[in-house]
């Protein structure tokens, strides 16, 4: 079996090659989709095997860029493989063949493919193909990797490969400096290595030698001579082909004229954040309620009942139906909420405007000391936090890329979205938009404060130039962005739904249980009852009273994830000790009367829309959850991790503080001066703690 690895610029179309190839489902894009791990898929050719691996995209073989450069770096150099498919942007020829020297430079197989042929000339293609091959003297095939009668094309050029025969191609090196390669000549190792190896720190006597003669040739600067190198060597390429490749004019440079325009830009991309919350707040908050009713009916009220028929409607069987049961019913609110937010993600991701949304930002980005492409990991975060936080990788720099990973986690995502819908449609009835929107501005304003601190006292770094490949725009494909929102809502709640339900479950059992045993009366004795009420004295300078209890502990619960606040709240808030009299079976069949007592006791408990305001913005900001926790141990390290905790709980709770004493003061001419204190000195604390260890971690920066 062929082993052959799909190299190629990200948006150069390598992952939509791979699943040609192997009619896999790998994401495709340089945005949330970009392939950051090798994939890999066996298929059958013409009764020949070939084993395939789908690399992240790279703009050239440096180890210590960028993660997705690294990744393809350390694979080409350090995996067996039989082949390189090298796939070339021919509309982006310069920057592509960059790549694709250095892929020459490694003495391995390489076979060039020229992929979007339908956005250039045919015959000017052809002629391309014909002396791209014998200035390289590498196999060239020409094709559109979006069209799958390319398939067959593609099926036949690689059957017909001969891998067997030794590699010994240097047309390549004809390019470079004749002093250059004369040294070269004498050493027994591939021009990439060499490379490498005159510019190591390395004094053997040849590597020495070889040193003297280039800067006596070409100055002290050798870095700057060997970047130059390869740039020159591809402008001579560039001179020997004799064909300017012009791209077709299409709808997607007339549509940038309007939608990339100073003026209008911004103010669409902020429209479409602001029909993404829209479109999953109405149409995925309509749907709620018939899902949140059948899961309702089918794992709490149908089981009560037939405990009711069989006899057995004891203490220890309705526990463990209201723990299972609303953990159920908890996943399935979330599902339309989750699957539009996904379905509108999917939808400009497909349509190309997604990556143009980070041209949009650049400027305002540019002057936080961001690149564009930042904004690409803090839009995924509205969906997860954690895919946002592994989609980091993509930024070069190392402090852009600690300043998003610790901005994204108040950034509200999709879980947090549910509690704040239903909250807000308790307190809020008339304003729900509204207060869920300003709630999303508040994350933001957060999250560029942590960037801001991140660039300030960071005194190593400047700001990368801004670069990135845009698709053309097209119509998304229904199938696609229903394919795309199936997987990405089936893993979320799969992965989020076997948590929840076990959370659940907990907090019914220890509502169910005291110190001493199982409760029959008094639920004031409760283990959970214990946990929430010694927590509650916390969080009472920000509206949370004593009877309130069950608010403390969804806060608690949350730590595990967002999406089990409201199982929690539900759990307890809608408690089997709020059973009539007239038993289970008629308590299980009145939907009604539930709902009723559900939300005049979160009306009671609350007093005031003010407390419950400060609520939901201390759910915004706080630890987002342990996934998150642990993406960011292993993007930076288990001290981040803290830091990152410690920062956003610290300023949720400084913020919630504030917004109550401000806001009671405003009202009852009251106010509590020790807990603003207590708040402000933590944040200060934690705020220099962030400050010392920024250039610790970004010395050595890229």
């Amino acid at each position: 079996m062929k082993k052959i690895c799909i190299v190629g610029n990200p948006n150069s179309g390598k992952s939509t090659l791979f699943n040609l190839l192997t009619s896999s489902q790998t994401r495709v894009g340089n945005w949330s989709g970009v392939t950051v791990e090798a994939h890999s898929k066996s298929v059958v050719i013409d009764n020949k095997g070939f084993e395939f691996f789908d690399l992240p995209g790279a703009y050239s073989l440096r180890e210590g860029t960028t993660l997705d450069e690294k990744e393809t770096t350390n694979f080409l150099l350090h995996t067996k493989y039989d082949a390189i498919l090298n796939l070339i942007d021919i509309t982006s020829l310069e920057r592509s063949l960059n790549l694709t020297l250095q892929l020459l430079e490694l003495g391995r197989p390489v076979v060039l493919i020229l992929n979007k042929l339908d956005l250039v000339q045919s015959r000017q293609a052809l002629v391309l193909k014909s002396r791209l091959a014998s200035l390289l003297n590498c196999p060239v095939l020409v094709i559109s990797a979006k069209k799958k009668g390319s398939l067959g094309k593609l099926g036949q050029f690689l059957s017909a490969l001969d891998l067997s025969q030794p590699w010994n191609n240097r047309k390549f090196l004809d390019f470079y400096p004749a002093d250059l390669i004369k040294i070269f000549e004498q050493e027994e190792t591939t021009f990439y290595e060499f490379l490498k190896k005159i510019k190591s720190a390395e004094e053997e006597l040849s590597v020495w030698l070889t040193k003297q003669q280039l800067i006596d040739k070409h100055g002290p600067d050798l870095d700057l001579f060997l970047i130059e190198l390869r740039y020159e060597a591809v402008k001579k390429v560039l001179s020997a082909l004799h064909t300017q490749i012009v791209r077709k004019p299409n709808k997607s440079d007339f549509i940038d004229k309007f939608l990339l325009n100073k003026f209008i830009g911004l103010p669409f991309f902020l429209l479409m954040m602001y029909l993404m919350f829209y479109f999953s707040i109405e149409v995925g908050g309509t749907l709620r309620e018939p899902f949140e009713d059948i899961a309702e009916k089918m794992f709490v009220y149908t089981p009560l009942a037939l405990l009711g028929k069989l006899g057995m409607e004891n203490q220890l069987f309705t526990t463990l139906i209201y723990g299972i049961g609303n953990g159920i019913k908890t996943v399935a609110e979330f599902i339309p909420l989750i699957a539009c937010l996904y379905f509108f993600i999917s939808a400009l991701e497909e349509s190309g405007y997604l990556a143009r949304a980070t041209f949009v930002m650049n400027r305002f980005l540019k002057k936080l000391g961001l690149e564009g492409k930042s904004l690409i990991p803090l839009i995924i975060g509205f969906g997860c936090n954690v895919p946002a936080i592994m989609s980091s990788r993509i930024i070069k720099n190392k402090a852009n890329r600690l300043a998003v990973i610790l901005a994204t986690p108040f950034m509200s995502c999709s879980a947090r979205l549910t509690v704040f819908l239903i909250l807000g449609s308790i307190f809020f009835k008339d304003h729900v938009n509204d207060i869920i929107f300003l709630l999303y501005l508040i994350g933001m304003v957060f999250g560029i404060i942590s960037i801001l601190v991140v660039r300030k006292f960071n005194f190593n770094q400047k700001a990368n130039n801004f670069l990135i490949e845009v698709p053309d725009y097209q119509l998304p494909k229904i199938s696609t962005v229903l394919h795309k929102t199936w997987h990405k809502t089936k893993d979320f709640v799969l992965g989020a739904g076997q948590t929840i339900i076990m959370v659940c479950f907990v907090v019914q059992l220890m509502n169910s249980f005291s110190l001493q045993g199982f409760i029959k009366d008094n639920k004031q004795d409760s283990i959970l009852v214990i946990i929430g009420k010694s927590i509650t004295p916390i969080l009472k300078p920000m509206g949370i009273t004593e009877e309130n209890w069950p608010a403390s502990v969804g806060i608690v619960t949350g730590l595990l994830a967002k999406e089990v606040i409201i199982g929690t709240l539900n759990s307890l808030y809608m408690t089997n000790s709020d059973i009539p009299k007239q038993g289970i079976i008629d308590f299980a069949t009145d939907n009604e009367v539930l709902k009723d007592q559900a939300i005049n006791q979160i009306h009671n408990l609350f007093h005031t829309n003010l407390s419950a305001f400060c609520y939901m913005v201390f759910i915004l900001l706080y630890f987002p959850c342990f996934s998150v926790f642990a993406s960011i141990q292993k993007e930076l390290s288990l001290l981040w991790a803290v830091i990152s905790t410690l920062w956003s709980t610290i300023i949720a709770y400084t913020c919630a503080v504030f917004l109550y004493q401000l806001g009671t003061y405003a009202v009852y001419d009251k106010i509590s001066i020790l807990p603003m204190i207590v708040s402000i000195s933590l944040s200060i604390l934690i705020f220099f703690t962030l400050v010392i260890n920024i250039n610790r971690e970004t010395k050595d920066a890229v």
